[in-house]
């Protein structure tokens, strides 16, 4: 027996080596007929061809030898296109890396040469590509919470697809779209797009597509309380991955099969679910898999009231994300734990672990900021290594004048012998003229050095107080996140009343806290994104104020960027008039319960619409004095904008808020350098 198991394994050994071995054979060989092919326009053809297949490989030496070799050959024969598909599928290598950073940057330079070249010059194979760019940057700005950058950088890649019928790859971009929906919770928008990529796949007869559209209309109908279904959509995306035999898929139905199963109250059929989805995951090796497995069996235990099981069940879920480093995942772990802390009355545990999820984010984001300070580093060193090629260039030019001057005034030298009193006239005066040309190069070299180092330590200072500030926006935010917290903790020891009370006040922090995290996003402090920034605040309040019967809220939102001093006000304004709205104008005989918020410009007025369908309130209390905190704020933030409020009482509360921004504040802001 042992002598069999020795054979087998040399056997394996001998497999693995000779597997290794034709690997090595191939690209090796790849390289040679690449370096073989004389035909720079054949060569550059082959170089295309196999990139991708050798991308998916990573195998890194070959890959850096095709980009350099491919790079080389594009730029001289100066083909646009050919440079444009490198470009797109290095930042496709560097993205399977986890380099987004740099993957954004080359999908960016893909777009911009296929931006410069005509429309009637692109053929089939470059409209893919360029759509290909087009999605790779939204998924990009969507891992980096750049919704409305995603959504358009998704809808560009979906006209050009239409355009050439790539019905397979509109229905992939469908999903897309519907994911980013879904992280923004526009819960209709998600699901119309999902619909559009379900029915898309059903007619191609694609089934991975079909069962992947249909998990994610689950996704959906579990958000919005539509619990039978999501266990139906589920139940279908399960049987239809374990037929293709796609594992990990097949896993994350099971798990929120599991999920769906607590919130219906099938207790008996929760642990089986969850078991067999762990089976799978622990397979695979999925440790993100295995991490969400365990946070349900956490949600599960508390459920049956087993405390002491639930906490074990989350601290191994903790202790895996950290062992793996999945930064993302041990964040989400602390904060359910915080809450399973809470939920058991141990505070002091909650808000350490809660303290933890703030410090695990501050050292992430400060990663982040590293990253892109060595990438300005790297920027600065470029930029002083040609303002030292500058000055060496002008340097080489004043030695070569010198010179010249040198040699007229030897021939003049050699000419006075002949002709004594002339040249000695000319003489003079040649050397006034050199002396003259020689101080004012001098001056110039002087006064261009004074200038280049002034340029650079402006240049420097910018960026460091451009730095600074986003450091200080980022820990205003964080501080008003944990002041938060601390209300919550709050009220759950108080009355009724003050957690009413303590709900408004911190609806007001939450308002305050996410301009600065938009600030903090953005690098130019003097225009914020508005629909960003009402689309957080407006998801938030309804999140707070979630009632037992759905409250839906319109928005319409025309106005792109605003500054920091009209946006605080604003903010605040219809965080006010919304969380009235949501608290107080409905109740169980309202039917369907509507909200709206309308913000555009006519005339160079800013006009901002919002109400309800609800009961209504007396429309007095605007105009006598009131002990009312919401409706004295709502009068003094309309002051601060110099605007006017008008109040309309029919069929619930309607308000009208007009104002101007003044002439100085728009300069400011298209002054601004990027």
């Amino acid at each position: 027996m042992r002598k069999v198991l020795v054979i087998f394994l040399f056997a394996l050994i001998f497999a693995i080596s000779s597997i290794a071995s034709l690997a090595f054979e191939k690209n090796d060989s790849l390289i040679s007929k690449i370096n073989s092919i004389n035909d720079l326009n054949l060569c550059l053809y082959t170089i295309e061809d196999t990139l991708p297949e050798i991308i998916r490989s990573r195998n890194t030496e070959t890959v850096d030898f095709l980009f350099n070799r491919g790079f080389e050959i594009a730029n001289k024969l100066k083909a646009d296109t050919s440079i444009a598909f490198l470009y797109l599928h290095k930042g496709t290598n560097e993205y399977y890396f986890g380099n987004y950073i740099q993957a954004q940057d080359y999908f960016q330079m893909a777009i911009d040469k296929y931006l410069r070249i005509a429309d009637g010059e692109k053929t089939y194979r470059v409209k893919l590509n360029e759509a290909n760019a087009y999605n790779n940057l939204g998924i990009i700005n969507k891992k980096q919470g750049r919704y409305a950058a995603a959504l358009v950088s998704f809808q560009v890649a979906l006209s050009i697809r239409s355009s050439i019928n790539d019905s397979i790859q509109i229905a992939n971009t469908y999903m897309n779209i519907g994911n980013l929906y879904n992280a923004q919770r526009d819960i209709h928008k998600s699901k119309e797009y999902y619909t559009n990529a379900r029915n898309t796949y059903l007619n191609l007869n694609n089934e991975f597509g079909l069962a992947t559209a249909t998990h994610n209309l689950g996704l959906i109908n579990e958000l919005i309380g539509d619990y039978d279904e999501a266990l139906k959509s589920y139940k279908l995306s399960y049987q239809m991955f374990k037929k293709l035999e796609r594992l990990k898929p097949m896993a994350t139905s099971l798990n929120n099969l599991g999920n769906i199963f607590l919130i219906l109250n099938e207790i008996d059929s929760v642990k089986p679910t969850l078991d067999a989805a762990y089976k799978v995951y622990s397979e695979m090796q999925d440790s993100v898999g295995i991490c969400s497995v365990l946070i349900n069996y956490g949600n599960y235990y508390s459920k049956i009231e087993e405390k002491d099981l639930a906490e074990s069940y989350l601290l191994k879920a903790l202790d895996l994300t950290k062992s793996e480093n999945l930064i993302d995942s041990e964040i989400s772990t602390t904060k359910i734990l915080a809450e399973h802390y809470s939920s058991t009355e141990d505070y002091a545990k909650a808000f350490f672990y809660l303290s933890m999820a703030f410090q695990l984010e501050e050292e992430y984001k400060s990663e982040i900021d590293e990253e892109r300070f060595h990438k300005l580093d790297e920027y600065y060193r470029e930029e002083a290594n040609k303002q030292r090629m500058a000055i060496k260039e002008l340097e080489l030019k004043n030695s070569k004048t010198l010179l010249k001057n040198n040699q007229e005034f030897t021939l003049i030298l050699i000419i006075s012998l002949v002709i004594i009193f002339v040249l000695l006239a000319f003489q003079f005066l040649k050397y006034n003229s050199t002396n003259a040309i020689k101080k004012e190069l001098e001056a110039t070299n002087s006064e261009l050095s004074r200038i280049n180092e002034e340029y650079k330590q402006t240049l420097i200072s910018k960026e460091e107080k451009e730095i600074l500030l986003q450091e200080i926006h980022h820990r205003v935010k964080n501080n008003l996140q944990i002041i938060n917290s601390l209300l919550r903790f709050q009220a759950l020891k108080g009355s009724e009343e003050s957690r009413e009370l303590i709900l408004e006040l911190q609806s007001r922090i939450t308002a305050m806290s996410l301009l600065h995290e938009q600030l903090y996003m953005n690098k130019d402090f003097t225009k914020i994104n508005v629909k960003d920034y009402l689309e957080l605040l407006l998801n938030n309040l309804s999140s707070a104020y979630n009632k037992e019967h759905p409250i839906f809220i319109d928005r319409q939102i025309e106005i792109e960027n605003l500054d920091l001093d009209t946006l605080h006000p604003l903010g605040l304004l219809i965080n006010e008039i919304i969380s009235n709205s949501l608290k107080h104008a409905f109740n169980e005989n309202s039917g369907v319960a509507k909200i709206y918020l309308k913000f555009y410009i006519e005339n160079g007025v800013h006009h901002l619409k919002m109400g309800d369908n609800g009961v209504g309130f007396n429309k007095e209390k605007f105009s006598e004095p009131t002990n009312n905190l919401g409706i004295e704020l709502i009068g003094s933030l309309t002051n601060q904008l110099d605007g006017t409020i008008e109040v309309l009482i029919d069929k619930g509360t309607h308000y009208h808020i007009q104002f101007s921004i003044s002439k100085k504040a728009e300069i400011l802001s298209k002054d601004r350098l990027i």
